[in-house]
């Protein structure tokens, strides 16, 4: 009689119940895992993309807010009458210095620049704002009075140092202030003939440019054109704008950038160069509060900008992708606000 042979029970297979038990048990363990790393992911691009907003708001309002806030100054006083002595003072933006700000609606380009689609273009829609102001870093002391200040008399300062030839100006004293270009230097003094300039420069348009005539003080003494102790420093026009950026559509948040717009003099010939300030940032806009108002309005409804005491910017961000995003196909987005206060306008 024979006998079956058996096999140890360690060495039979599984069967296929147990199999498919062990392939479901697996699967939940690897989408619980698959699950938790997707989660983690969308946390961290989350986290990532708010960081990003917050650096480039950030960003945006500390380099806006530090250019703006000068808007309309010189070093004197900017309640000071400002003469402009270049020529065809209206003939650009920049040239142009009876209102140190000017705001823009959306449905206002800038009166010499077209809204476009290009790299750099002003986006249609979007506001902007214009300042100009005398840089106070780079002021200097006149050491000497000078009887009516024409064209025939340099302008003795300190030092020289930093100006170049072509740069415009504005020099000042207690009693009034004036825009001029420096047309060379001997020593440390500035000249400033009158002429159509050179390099595309605008040139001085008379003699008396600075200043002007101030009478005779209580004593009948006559009052010099520039008083001794008064102040040159370099003017600054700058523009504020939303921008295409070319990285992304323009129509699309990420397509868009904050710009500044700044005058350069390069070798005599001044240029106009836009630099982009926060990637993502797709809309501006503004009101504006005047001096002793109560309330604040836009850019249409300011009459007077010379009155505007502070403004309040509305900065909306977007993320540089959709990460964390509840609709997958638009990233994360902020506005955020802050107010900036005019310190030459606070009257």
């Amino acid at each position: 009689m024979s006998r079956a042979y058996s096999r140890p029970r360690s060495n039979l297979g599984v069967s296929l119940v147990e199999l498919m038990i062990s392939m479901v048990l697996g699967l939940i363990v690897a989408g619980a895992a698959v699950a938790m790393f997707a989660a983690n992911r969308a946390t961290y691009s989350a986290s990532e993309n708010m960081g990003r907003i917050q650096e480039a708001g950030r960003a945006a309002f500390e380099l806006m807010a530090r250019d703006v806030r000068e808007a309309g100054g010189n070093p004197c006083d900017a309640q000071l009458t400002l003469t402009n002595g270049l020529n065809s003072p209206t003939g650009n933006w920049w040239k142009n210095w009876n209102n140190g700000l000017i705001g823009y609606n959306g449905s206002t380009a800038f009166p010499d620049v077209a809204f476009g689609t290009t790299t750099g273009a002003r986006v249609a829609g979007t506001e902007a704002i214009e300042v100009k102001y005398g840089e106070l870093p780079s002021t200097i002391n006149t050491t000497a009075a000078l009887a009516d200040a024409n064209l025939n008399q340099p302008i003795p300062v300190r030092t020289v140092t930093g100006l170049t030839v072509n740069d415009l100006l504005i020099a000042c004293d207690y009693r009034g202030a004036t825009v001029f270009q420096a047309t060379g230097f001997s020593g440390n003094t500035i000249l400033h003939a009158s002429g159509a300039g050179s390099g595309g420069s605008p040139g001085n348009s008379g003699d008396s440019l600075l200043l002007g005539p101030h009478g005779n003080d209580k004593d009948g003494v006559a009052m010099p054109g520039l008083a001794a102790n008064g102040m040159v420093s370099k003017l600054k026009a700058s523009r504020w704008y939303i921008g295409c950026n070319g990285r992304a559509d323009c129509g699309s948040p990420i397509g868009r950038s904050l710009y500044q717009s700044s005058l350069v003099n390069n070798a005599g010939t001044f240029s106009v160069v836009n630099d982009e300030i926060a990637n993502g940032v797709s809309n501006l806009s503004m009101l504006y509060l005047a001096s002793g108002g109560t309330s604040y309005t836009n850019a249409a409804g300011v009459t007077n900008w010379g009155a505007v005491g502070a403004i309040k910017v509305s900065l909306t961000i977007s993320a540089p992708d959709v990460g964390g995003s509840v609709d997958s196909s638009t990233p994360i987005s902020r506005t955020v606000q802050h107010v900036i206060s005019l310190r030459n306008n606070l009257l």
